[in-house]
């Protein structure tokens, strides 16, 4: 049986992680990265020993843009992913890391 990695609070509903967010490689400029948003950003979970599916992670850094540009804070995000996902995210410190690299490679900052 597969677990989804995480549960959506703010962005999405239920256990669809995209819902109502761009795919991966969107045009919309609030979801923009650095060129190679998705291989940086992969290899960053990687090297901190977060495993899940590739889309479902890419999915979950565009929900915490999303949920940043609404004002929501990094504490907020990085507390949902642990409730949420504590299996996959492991500690605190992973889910700060995870909030951290979606911002860095995935959101525009102003």
């Amino acid at each position: 049986m597969r677990v989804p990695l995480f549960r959506c609070q703010h962005a999405c509903t239920g256990g669809h992680l995209n819902k109502g967010l761009p795919a991966s490689g969107s045009t919309d400029p609030r979801f923009i990265g650095p060129p190679g948003g998705d291989a940086a950003f992969l290899a960053d979970m990687a090297r901190a020993g977060i495993s899940a599916s590739p889309q479902a992670l890419i999915n979950v850094a565009h929900s915490i843009c999303a949920d940043l540009a609404r004002g929501y804070t990094y504490n907020q995000e990085a507390t949902t992913l642990l409730k949420n996902a504590p299996s996959v995210i492991g500690s605190s410190d992973n889910a700060v890391r995870v909030v951290e690299d979606s911002r860095e490679d995935y959101c525009q900052v102003p």
